[in-house]
């Protein structure tokens, strides 16, 4: 329509019109520029508030999950403490040292939610992330986990590996179903079973001879003993990621009502 009027009135050399629709064209495309860039800005910014709730449901997530695993870490320690002490006693309870010396070599690791992270980065749209955000280290958050190294390394920790050898596999499955990993109703673990609550039934026989097999290898307590640190270094690891996560969160501002 404006260019059959346009076309008309240069036909004419109708100016002051040809001047007037031009006019109108021009503040067309600019307010059609600037209504799409209002378009785009409004996208991006609720873009930009869908990855800040969705970061801080992940971050509270991963928060809950190193809180727990360090509570259940602190747990092996105490079964790696009181193996200790009961290696060194002839007379101890065979069913306290078989069953703390298998608990001791527990381990349990949950990686990082990191899908939200990932989609960003992929996506390029880090700048839609507040700057408060980036500052808060919530980048090495998500880069590194050195959780996933040391529990590797626990994976084949000598103790671990030793210990397993001597204990009976009957003896280990009921471990398994009376005495170990509490997890969640989607299978995350979130803990041990306390002690007090463990219900195993073993043959008394067989636990005094696993108990004395323990006893009877020259290099257990050593292997322990390495055991020992590496678990408290594993813990420590939860420990400072519950505190990362939690900074992070701060960072991302006060979650808005519902």
């Amino acid at each position: 329509m404006i260019l059959r009027r346009l076309t008309e009135h240069v036909r004419t050399q109708n100016w002051l019109a040809v001047a007037l629709d031009f006019l109108i064209v021009v503040v067309g495309v600019f307010i059609g520029i600037q209504v799409s860039n209002e378009n785009d800005a409004r996208a991006g910014r609720q873009l930009g508030e869908s990855y800040i709730e969705r970061l801080r449901h992940d971050l509270n997530k991963d928060k809950v999950i190193s809180t727990n695993l360090a509570v259940y870490y602190a747990t092996v320690l105490e079964s790696v403490e009181t193996t200790r002490r009961l290696l060194r006693d002839p007379e101890a309870d065979p069913y306290l040292l078989v069953i703390n010396a298998y608990r001791a070599s527990e381990i349990a690791y949950v990686p990082k939610t990191v899908a939200t992270w990932e989609q960003i980065i992929s996506s390029g749209h880090l700048g839609l992330i507040p700057e408060r955000v980036l500052d808060s280290g919530i980048t090495d958050y998500f880069a590194f986990d050195d959780n996933e190294g040391s529990y590797e390394a626990m994976a084949t920790s000598p103790y671990r590996q030793r210990v397993r050898m001597i204990i009976p596999a009957d003896i280990q499955l009921a471990m398994r179903l009376g005495c170990s990993d509490l997890r969640d109703n989607v299978g995350i673990i979130r803990g041990l079973v306390p002690f007090d609550q463990c219900n195993i039934a073993i043959d008394p026989q067989q636990l005094s001879q696993t108990a004395e097999a323990l006893r009877s290898d020259g290099e257990l307590e050593m292997l322990l003993n390495l055991h020992f640190s590496a678990v408290t270094t594993h813990r420590i690891s939860f420990v400072s990621g519950t505190a990362l996560a939690e900074i992070a969160i701060t960072s991302l501002g006060p979650q808005p009502n519902p």
